[in-house]
Order: C-alpha cells, then structure tokens, then sequence
C-alpha cells in the first residue's frame, strides 16, 4: 500500500490537537491487542463521532520509530471536517508486538517533539495535584471543566482507563476482575506512574479491585468523575480514607491571561465555553444533553417531569432565599422532594448552598433559608435568560456576585484551606453577601462604579455587631479607598490579595 506524507503543513488539523488518551483494549494475548487513542482538541472536546474517514499512512515519517521497535506498524487519523478544516478525532493503532506500549509512548514523544500538541497558552490551571508514594487520589467535578485534558498534561506517564467506553465498562461491569488482571498485566514503568480511570462512578464495582491493587501491590491511582453520589448510593467501596479528595472547578479569573469580565459573565467559565464563539449553542446543548442527564442517566431521581420542572423554576430563586414550600408548589411536590432536588445538585458538584450565618441568638436574622447557586456563572446566566451587554445594571450585579462566589470557593478548595462560606441577612433587609470563617471576614459585593455611603450600611451593621477581622465591598471602581472599618476594593485587587493570602488564610 503506497504511503502518504505525514507533515504539518499538509494536515494542519494538527496543530489543534491538544491532548491524547490511549485506551487499551482486553485482548487474549499481547499480539492481538488494538490500541485506540482519543484525541481531544484545544476546548478538551472529545471528538468521536461517525463520519468520513480520511486515511493517512504515515509509515515513511514513522520508519526510524519502526525500525526501533523491529515490527510493522501502521495507524490511521479519523477526521471531523469544519469549515473545511478538519479536526483530529480519533488515532486506531494496529501494532502486533509485545512492545506495543513502548511504540506508544514514543509516539506521544514523537508528536510532542515535533511540537503538534500545544497547550493553551492562555490559561493555565492553579490544580495542583501531587501525590507521593503509595498515595492514591479522588479528581471529582462537573463534565467539561478540564479534568481529562488537566491529567493528561499532568501525568504524562500514566495509563489511561477510560470508562466512557462503554463495550469496556460493559465488559467490566460483568467481571470487575478483568481490570485487576490488565493492570497486573502491565509494564513495571507504566506501573512508576498513578493509573487514572476516567469516570470511574460508570462502573462503581471496580473499586474493589482498585482497593486490592493499592493493598497488595503498592500502586497507585487517580480516579477520575463528575460525581461521587452514585458510588455513595450504590454503597461503593470509597477506598476508606486510601485517597485524598480533589475537586476541579471551571476557569476562574487567576488562570486565564487577557481576562474579559462580561465574556466570563455572558459564556461562563467552562473552558469550552469560554473559548468558543459559539458559546449560547454550546451552552444550550451542555444544558440540555449533560446537565439533565447527568442526573436521569445515573438514576438519581424517577420523577422525571417533577425534576424538569423544578430544573426550570430554579432561574426564579438562584442566589436568592430559597423557600422550599414556593418550589415545590410550582413543581406539584412536597417540599421535602424539593430539598431532595437540591441535594442531588449539590452531590453531583452542579451547585451549591450558603447557609445563613448566626453566631448569636437574635430573632431579627434569618436562619433557616440558605441560598442556592449553580457552579457556573454562564450556566446560570443561560437558565436565567440573562444577556449582559454592559457593566451596570441589577442582572450585571447578580452575576457578579456569582462570579466573586465561585473564584472563593476555588480558591477555598485549591488552598486546602476549608473555610465556611456563609451570608447574613436581616428581617428588615440587611443583607451582606459572603462571611467567611466564623465572622473572619465579611464581603458585600456591588456593581457599581461608584460606591457611595449608602452602600456601607449593611457592612457597618455587620461590623459594629460581631467586629469581624477585615470588611471589604468588592465593587467595579477602579481604585482601592477606605471608609472606617471597611475597604472598598475593585474586583481585581481583590482576587489578588485573596491569591496573595492577604484576606483569608
């Protein structure tokens, strides 16, 4: 069969390519193992889809890495055209060897060296996940957040499982043993690395398996998922304190270079999302297709139409006081039900509640209604029918509360610091947004360009009653001043401060 040129400039749908994923597929005997490798892009989309193949037999750029191995290789790129551009969706290794796993890291080397898989120089995630020795690892988050594309760039010596599969979850949900024997199975250097599986909740049995892997054979693992509800229900083993607990976020404002304020608030921080102009689509089906199913899929409720309703009434109460009884009239359940739907999206990580702060007995602060948000600011924004076309204005102000939200809540969860978020509100209106600690600290965030006394009074009443260590307004003013007790800081100095440990650690 006559070879085609393996070259940049001939296929530039390389230069999309942004990470890449092997999936070794069980065979009887090395000799007949298929090898897939998926390929994302530089969104982290998985592109596996049905469509017209383009074969390229890369042979002649790939002889010195034969002749190496002393075996015939041949592989074959699966293309998506766009726009009459292609885009990388899936490489099939045929390799009959038994060093079919060295042929695979030489060629991730290959691809690297001839620098056709760049990063996104425009972000860079603050995640930091370092295990030592003989310590395995929990990564949980929302579907799209970065979680796959974060591992494969972090460990680029591990072996991949892949549970999305879903011949070889299938395969594995039959007989969770055929994961400890592959694994077993495996070279002593893929084995030096932490062995990710990807989505592990899709087939929960396994975990015994892994549980036996880190006991008897000292190794390693990071398991990967979008949700741990699912095993908990299911009463799967969770290792029993054997793996720490990570938790990956959307983009938050320290990671992405040339940050723009209303794209982050109009498209959300899910990287696809962010990156992609055609984000209100991408918005619409991630709702539609993920967000739903993440929860009717994984069997998490029965009462479909009730969750579909509830789903849609949540853009009437988001970051507002949520009065269960109000819900639940308008979704035709009780409001234990109700609390029930809420809890499923706080376990799935698609959302969160802040409680009401009240260190002291007083009747005139509320205490029993918490505040509901989901974890993305575009998400909500889409639920809500939001468009922002400019920095002022009360939609503006209610997404960026939510924005101030989520980059605490990341920076709390990648600090490892564990503080309690909370608010504080009034019977007679009162209201400050985020306490942090036990009363450490109290931040009441505004819109506004201009901040005026007014402003202050919830924040003074705050601090003359419980003396917190820093009061800050976080608003839309370009320089930082101070009134009294409280700092009146422009968003952006905020977030570095916080980054800097300077107002909570």
């Amino acid at each position: 069969m006559e070879c085609q040129e393996f070259s940049e400039n001939k296929f530039p749908i390389l230069e999309r390519v942004n990470s890449i994923k092997v999936h070794y597929r069980h065979a009887i005997t090395p000799e007949d193992q298929t090898i897939k490798i998926i390929v994302s892009d530089q969104l982290g989309n998985r592109l596996i889809e049905n469509v017209d193949l383009d074969l390229i037999y890369a042979q002649r750029d790939f002889g010195q890495l034969i002749a190496e191995n002393d075996t015939s290789i041949s592989f074959a790129l699966k293309c998506i055209w766009s726009e009459k551009k292609p885009f990388i969706s899936q490489i099939n290794f045929q390799c009959p060897c038994n060093n079919f796993i060295k042929v695979i890291h030489k060629f991730q080397k290959y691809l690297t060296k001839k620098e056709l898989i760049p990063k996104m120089d425009s972000i860079s995630r603050i995640l930091d996940i370092t295990l030592p020795q003989k310590q395995s690892a929990f990564l949980w988050g929302p579907r799209k957040t970065g979680k796959t594309t974060y591992l494969n760039e972090k460990f680029v010596k591990s072996h991949i499982i892949d549970l999305l599969d879903t011949d070889y979850s299938i395969e594995l949900s039959k007989r969770p043993a055929i994961l400890r024997e592959q694994i077993i199975a495996l070279g002593p250097d893929l084995l030096k690395a932490p062995i990710i599986i990807d989505e592990v909740q899709k087939v929960p049995s396994v975990l015994d398996e892994i549980h036996w892997l880190i006991e008897n054979k000292g190794l390693r693992f990071i398991l990967c998922g979008s949700s741990a509800r699912k095993l908990k229900r299911g009463k799967a083993n969770l290792l029993g304190g054997r793996a720490w607990r990570f938790e990956m976020f959307p983009l938050i404002w320290k990671e992405i270079n040339d940050f723009s304020l209303l794209k982050a608030l109009n498209r959300g921080l899910i990287p696809s999302h962010y990156l992609s102009n055609h984000y209100k689509k991408t918005i619409r089906s991630y709702i539609n297709d993920y967000l739903k199913e993440e929860v009717f899929d994984e069997g998490l409720t029965r009462n479909i139409p009730a969750f579909s309703r509830f789903f849609d009434a949540i853009r009437f109460s988001h970051g507002e006081l949520t009065n269960y009884a109000n819900i639940a009239r308008d979704c035709g359940v009780d409001s234990k039900t109700v609390k029930e739907y809420y809890q499923i999206l706080c376990d799935t990580l698609l959302g969160k509640m802040i409680l009401p702060f009240n260190r002291r007995q007083n009747r005139q602060i509320i205490t029993k209604s918490p505040k509901f948000y989901l974890f993305d600011v575009g998400v909500a924004g889409f639920l809500c029918k939001r468009v922002i076309e400019e920095e002022m204005g009360a939609l503006f102000g209610k997404a960026f509360e939510h924005f101030i939200l989520m980059e605490i809540l990341a920076y709390n969860s990648y600090q490892e610091i564990d503080f309690d978020i909370q608010f504080w509100r009034t019977k007679t209106g009162l209201e400050v947004d985020f306490i942090l600690g036990n009363g450490e600290v109290a931040i009441e965030v505004k819109g506004g360009k201009n901040i005026h006394k007014k402003d202050l009074l919830s924040l003074q009443k705050f601090h003359d009653e419980f003396k917190p260590r820093k009061t800050y307004l976080v608003c839309n003013e370009k320089r930082q001043r101070k009134h009294e007790n409280i700092h009146i800081i422009p968003w952006e100095i905020f977030f570095s401060e916080l980054w800097e440990n300077r107002i909570i650690w």
